[in-house]
């Protein structure tokens, strides 16, 4: 094929903005000791994506000093935007937001983001054993009796959901949602496919995540059908990185890249935050990266040994993300909506359109999860471009041009995630801990795995940096009085 391929890992900096260029920090002299290299704040952010720069926003804009360090080379954590050869953005990571995420509307309000509908016009399609056929709006290759009992299971999960805090949590909590599903199904292949669209959701198989886990995630995202079926609704137009650049530019020289925190010590008066090269002193300390790599860090005292026992048990979300880029939208012109699903055992098992309506230009993103993307990682990674364009080629019957550019990223190889969209609680873990991310001393949690609201997107990232930075305020005010 002639286009060009691009594989990368999520640190490359292939979306570095001159925001993220002008606002990276070098400490004073290199040393752990409390030297001249210590730096004195009121709080320091361990993470700079979303989450952690959210939070130490509204920190700064009620007069508090911070101080944001970064382990990567780059801001934004699991957002993370890079441009293509003819200036296309795409987003590598989170991309989509919706009309029942209030904070992502404020903020892209608030700095004039904009966004389009996810291209949803005309026919979807299904790829089985047998070959792909034509699926409804509804996405469900089943016959009449099998979907009207995926729409059963559905609405008595939803129902779980809505009910998630008045119900015996604990028979929820030791059970996978696989057992919980099958026992729901009264066709095997609508068992199946449940299984198979919420696994594509949580991004892991529904094996490793217990019905109370599923039921709060749903509870998170606003418990309706309708707020579950809008959740992908729009796509940030030029890349969600516009986000993390305007508080990028709030924060200005506060944010410190390259800078892995080794170590938080909060047996003293003050916490203070180690990295390879530079001392942290603060009054508080908001940790918001991923729960699976809270273990790259030495905390003293330890971490309680209940809670320290079940992040070390998390289970982390699988995703590689591959786009595909075309002269035009040539799927459109034939009819298709560019939705394309495989619930069997496809490298690919969602396909979507990504460009906005009118484009000139044709997007095509992959989003590979679970098994999918333990499939996809064994292959050659330079061909996996290459292996998405015949996939649609076959799915749609088309002669298709070959792509202008592909590019793809594995998350889970990627040493500061460590997997994507996020983790998940393992099974058991609510009722052992139902307070996992409570503040514990001087230290405080933020990231999307910590929301109370639409956990796993960028709105519960955001939600989450505001809880801690409540928190973090309101410990201050305690101890001020």
């Amino acid at each position: 094929m002639s286009h060009s391929s691009r594989v990368v890992d999520a640190t490359d900096t292939l979306h570095m903005s001159r925001i993220d260029k002008m606002r990276t920090l070098q400490p004073a002299a290199p040393g752990n000791d409390l030297d001249k290299s210590t730096e004195q704040v009121d709080v320091i952010v361990v993470g700079a994506g979303l989450s952690g720069l959210y939070a130490a926003t509204k920190l700064d804009r009620q007069g508090l000093s911070v101080r944001v360090l970064e382990a990567r080379e780059r801001i934004g954590g699991r957002v993370h935007s890079a441009t293509l050869a003819n200036g296309i953005v795409v987003d590598l990571g989170a991309q989509w937001i919706s009309d029942h995420h209030p904070l992502m509307l404020k903020l892209a309000e608030e700095h004039q983001i904009g966004f389009h509908p996810t291209f949803a016009e005309g026919q979807a399609i299904s790829v089985e054993a047998g070959g792909p056929k034509f699926v409804g709006a509804d996405h469900m290759p089943l016959n009449t009796a099998e979907a009207l009992d995926v729409r059963r299971i559905m609405a008595r999960v939803i129902k779980t959901a809505e009910e998630i805090e008045k119900s015996d949590a604990e028979p929820l909590d030791r059970q996978s949602v696989e057992t919980l599903i099958n026992s729901m199904a009264s066709h095997k292949r609508a068992g199946d496919f449940v299984n198979w669209t919420l696994s594509e959701n949580l991004c892991m198989e529904t094996a490793h995540v217990s019905g109370f886990e599923l039921g709060k995630q749903i509870a998170s995202m606003g418990g309706t059908k309708r707020a579950i079926a809008e959740a992908d609704q729009h796509i940030v137009t030029n890349g969600a990185s516009q986000f993390v650049d305007a508080l990028t530019a709030e924060l200005g020289d506060r944010i410190s890249t390259g800078q892995a925190v080794r170590d938080i010590d909060q047996t003293g008066a003050k916490v203070i935050v180690r990295t390879d090269s530079a001392s942290y002193i603060g009054s508080a300390v908001i940790l918001a990266i991923p729960p699976q790599l809270f273990s790259e860090i030495r905390f003293a005292p330890d971490l309680p040994r209940d809670r320290s026992n079940i992040l070390k048990q998390f289970t982390t979300g699988r995703v590689i993300k591959t786009f595909a880029l075309y002269q035009e939208p040539w799927w459109r012109r034939e009819g298709f909506s560019g939705f394309m699903s495989s619930w069997t055992s496809s490298h690919f098992p969602i396909v979507v359109d990504n460009g906005p309506e009118g484009a000139s230009y044709g997007l095509l993103a992959s989003l590979s999860t679970g098994k999918a993307a333990d499939r996809l990682s064994e292959v050659d990674p330079a061909g996996r471009g290459t292996a998405l364009h015949k996939y649609v080629t076959f799915a749609t019957g088309v002669a298709a041009p070959d792509p202008l550019e592909t590019i793809s990223v594995d998350w889970s190889s990627e040493h500061w995630s460590k997997g994507g969209y996020a983790s998940r609680r393992p099974i058991g873990a609510w009722m052992s801990h139902p307070a996992l991310f409570s503040p514990i001393s001087r230290l405080f949690f933020a990231g999307t795995e910590t929301a109370d609201r639409w956990r796993s997107y960028m709105e519960g990232a955001l939600q989450a940096g505001e809880r801690a930075a409540s928190e973090v305020m309101a410990s201050t005010a305690a101890t001020h009085n």
